[in-house]
């Protein structure tokens, strides 16, 4: 299904009805016709493309507005193909590190041997159209939930984070309602708080799940292409499934090795359904 909207260079042709249609099957099935015409407008205008997970359209109550999320790629890649855009660079920030932020000139001294204690990270980009470099600096305290790759990948998930949010900050005009990944999970996360569990998914919070191969579909539905990245929607429902049902560390880390993936980012469409309706049977 996916070699008749995407082509060899990873490119849809948005002229084709018929892909367009599939598009809004796999990737926006609830969102209104205004909503998808803005979804595919953003991914034309900036060049991103859906099955390979650089751009989102979130929406899973047909009451609430859709949710447009640009991940990191999509980010990188639209600045890179921007006239605009010099550089930029990304390093995480330690304790023991020395760190100087000084009208846009950083001193970032740091030995490889004794760095201490993770506390951030920080992006700076250079562009065309402003003297000084566009900076950003984010608290590793405020983005560690210890969800799925944050538990062993710390360093390299809070460096996403303030290279997608300083990215998007250097090019704003073209990011308009878009969403970074970690500002929807946050956001996501805060609407849960707000919701009670109810009595059936609170007396499955102690339950855990076994990491033993569970029966799969035999084939994909069409509406799915198995190899395709895993979209942002499945990440937040697993993470969600994840955090309801209580599930321990030492699970969590069988279920990605039975998958052989280092963490829930790292899965493709197939294994993340697969994953999904594993956890929905506990």
């Amino acid at each position: 299904m996916t070699d008749l909207i995407v082509n060899e260079n990873n490119e849809i042709d948005w002229s084709n009805k018929e892909a367009v249609a599939e598009i809004k099957k796999i990737f926006a099935p609830l969102a209104t016709d205004n909503e998808f015409k803005v979804y595919i407008n953003m991914s034309k205008s900036l060049g991103l493309n859906p099955f390979l997970g650089e751009i989102d359209c979130i929406k899973y109550d047909p009451k609430q507005a859709a949710a447009f999320v640009i991940r990191r790629d999509g980010y990188r890649k639209t600045a890179q193909n921007n006239p605009d855009y010099i550089s930029h660079k990304v390093d995480a920030i330690y304790s023991e590190d020395t760190f100087e932020f000084d009208n846009g000139k950083i001193n970032h001294k740091y030995s490889f041997t004794k760095r201490g204690v993770l506390l951030g990270a920080y992006a700076l980009v250079y562009t065309r159209k402003q003297e000084e470099p566009v900076y950003r600096y984010v608290l590793l305290s405020e983005y560690d939930k210890g969800q799925s790759c944050w538990k062993n990948m710390k360093e390299t998930m809070i460096k996403k984070v303030a290279e997608a949010q300083t990215l998007r900050a250097a090019f704003q005009e073209f990011y308009a309602n878009t969403m970074t990944e970690d500002e929807y999970n946050m956001a996501k996360e805060e609407r849960l708080k707000e919701t009670p569990l109810n009595k059936q998914t609170q007396a499955l919070k102690d339950k855990i799940i076994d990491a033993e191969p569970q029966e799969a579909p035999a084939e994909p539905t069409p509406e799915v292409n198995p190899d395709a990245p895993i979209a942002q929607d499945q990440v937040i429902a697993i993470n969600d499934l994840i955090a309801e049902k209580g599930l321990e560390s030492e699970r969590l880390t069988k279920a990605l090795a039975y998958f052989k993936v280092d963490c829930v980012e790292s899965m493709n469409m197939k294994q993340a359904e697969t994953f999904l309706m594993q956890l929905r049977k506990i």
